[in-house]
């Protein structure tokens, strides 16, 4: 299952649940409707249609990611892409420097 539009399950904990156990694959729609925020993303920093169009093919990597991970831990595909989420989370640098980052890129690409 893989919506086009957000909050595809009622909800997601039981209905994701029911889906694993039925044997159907469910495609968190906040993965594969990223695309949107990422073109917005990169209109912010500065846009290359070539670097856009790597960053959103990357959602295949996060599903194949997600669905593996699903299936190593038997857990359900929601709960998979919550745990990649907040461990990618807490990996990133604090507001400030990815605003930063930001700026020098705008401005190395400006010179």
């Amino acid at each position: 299952v893989a919506g086009s539009a957000n909050n595809q399950l009622v909800d997601e904990v039981t209905h994701s649940l029911r889906l694993k156990q039925a044997g159907i694959l469910y495609c968190p729609d906040y993965i594969i409707n990223a695309g949107g925020l990422i073109n917005v993303y990169h209109e912010m920093i500065g846009y290359d249609e070539n670097r856009v169009n790597e960053h959103i093919l990357s959602l295949a990597e996060a599903l194949t990611t997600v669905f593996m991970s699903a299936e190593k831990n038997g857990v359900t595909t929601v709960n998979a892409a919550e745990s990649l989420g907040n461990e990618r989370i807490e990996s990133m640098p604090s507001s400030d420097a990815i605003y930063n980052r930001s700026e020098q890129i705008l401005l190395e690409e400006s010179l």
